[in-house]
């Protein structure tokens, strides 16, 4: 947090520097004719105001910029007319010289509450959480927070909003079992990938868990900023009084974050892997590339969307290379230092650009005569977003499939993959149930997450493909 002192006495900005730095809380100074400048550039918890001794505290008080509007106000002012005029802008507290350095501990001690509440109501925890978000035509959209607060969050998207278009939004609390659902509201898109939503809990209770789990990284943020100072503050002594200080800030419930102490749940931190895979020569997205994890035990495999997109989370631990292949392309392997791949392009093995035309399931158009056809047909299917279990648990089975082969074609080959977080033989149980030229079924189950920073619940896509020939 920080507080802005508008003063130009050396002694009364000493003593209010160390009062709040007491507090975590650090200081700026600046005269008032910059200060309304400064305060529409910067969120403060406090604001100081020497009616005494500077000209222009009342017009600063006048206009307060939208995110400084409820800040903490402080005013020095001796004479009744001052204090008249700062009471009846909003001070929150009135000072009179001379200024008694215990009494302006005192004060910030007192004002410390309200400070910390305001500025988590403007809190924005910077954090990167999957979040499905369906349009009122029923459209779902699978979107990744940029950071959230209490009432709201922006968000990488593949779409353009309308402001003031109505959503409805869901995403899971990390390392929890619950699951969030709300109603919310476009409130700006920047028509390049970027919107800010508000939104509010459908349920009081996922509310009540959301806030208090925001809560937490709230005062995290602050001991993370102590520990920060600290760390300065040990630099700026000798070795011994350096040492003294670390370790006292060690014994105090800080050793976690402080001393980086190693365990168990930092070994399970997670990484989030995402990227696109694209055509080098045409930019075009490739559909089913095979994103695989090395080294593996389980050869587990995860597949790209019709988008050419792949997202998932694994521990941290298990990511030493990622290997990157799709039929009639050259494998790419990458040694990512960040989750976030980007743009991968595959470069095509032989100079033929064709691609095999396929045959939506659920929209087909007429096959050609059998006299007539010199290719297979395909048909394609997939599941739509299904939601994993929550943190050790499995979701119930989902079964996806291809009815009756056209007439004149027998199955020839099944093609069956995930893309999302879920891998077959990983976090995610696939088996086949039948491949006929009657029917082609799989079932599949998906797990959630445990790892420290991922998600507990998450989102897979199960697609299917069948390869006919002709009889």
């Amino acid at each position: 947090m920080k507080a802005l002192v508008i003063a130009r006495d050396p002694e009364m900005v000493g003593i209010l520097s160390d009062a709040f730095r007491k507090k975590r809380i650090s200081t700026q100074q600046c005269s008032s004719e910059k200060a309304v400048e400064q305060l529409s550039s910067e969120k403060f918890a406090a604001v100081v105001l020497d009616f005494d001794q500077l000209p222009g505290c009342d017009h600063v008080l006048q206009n307060l910029p939208g995110a400084n509007k409820r800040v903490v106000v402080i005013a020095v002012a001796s004479d009744t007319v001052a204090k008249a005029i700062a009471s009846r802008l909003g001070a929150s507290f009135i000072l009179e010289r001379p200024l008694d350095p215990e009494r302006l501990r005192n004060l910030v001690t007192s004002a410390y509450g309200r400070m910390l509440r305001d500025s988590q109501v403007y809190f924005r925890l910077a954090v990167e959480l999957r979040v499905s978000l369906r349009r009122s035509d029923g459209k779902l959209l699978q979107c990744t927070t940029l950071n959230v607060s209490q009432t709201g969050m922006a968000v990488n998207t593949p779409a353009v909003f309308t402001v003031g278009e109505a959503i409805q939004l869901a995403f899971a609390i990390p390392n929890t079992d619950i699951f969030v659902s709300a109603d919310g509201k476009v409130i700006w898109d920047d028509k390049h990938g970027k919107a800010g939503i508000s939104f509010e809990c459908a349920s009081s209770s996922a509310d009540k868990a959301f806030h208090d789990w925001l809560h937490d990284h709230f005062h995290m943020n602050l001991e993370t900023k102590s520990a920060s100072d600290a760390q300065q503050v040990a630099s700026d002594n000798p070795p011994d009084v350096a040492r003294l200080l670390w370790s006292l800030l060690c014994i105090l419930s800080l050793s976690t974050w402080l001393c980086g102490a190693t365990s168990a749940g930092t070994e399970n931190a997670a990484i989030h892997l995402s990227g696109h895979v694209r055509d080098r020569q045409t930019g075009k997205a490739i559909e089913a590339a095979r994103v695989k994890v090395l080294p593996s035990t389980d050869n587990a495999i995860w597949g790209t969307d019709g988008k050419g997109e792949f997202s998932f989370w694994l521990a941290k631990q298990e990511v030493n290379r990622v290997e990157i292949e799709a039929p009639g392309y050259r494998t790419v392997s990458l040694a990512p230092m960040t989750g976030a791949l980007g743009d991968v392009q595959l470069i095509r093995e032989s100079a033929d650009g064709s691609t095999p035309s396929f045959v939506n399931g659920t929209n087909a158009s007429p096959l050609m005569p059998i006299s007539q056809a010199v290719a297979p047909a395909i048909m394609t299917a997939d599941s739509g977003p299904r939601p994993s279990g929550r943190g050790s648990r499995w979701s119930p089975w989902y079964r996806i499939g291809v009815t009756r082969a056209p007439a004149g074609y027998a199955v020839s080959r099944v093609e069956f993959w995930l893309s999302g977080d879920g891998a077959c033989g990983r976090s995610a149980e696939c088996r086949q149930l039948g491949s006929n030229d009657e029917q082609v079924m799989w079932e599949f189950r998906l797990h959630g997450h445990k790892e420290i920073g991922a998600p507990s619940q998450t989102f897979s896509v199960a697609h299917i493909r069948v390869i006919f020939r002709p009889r």
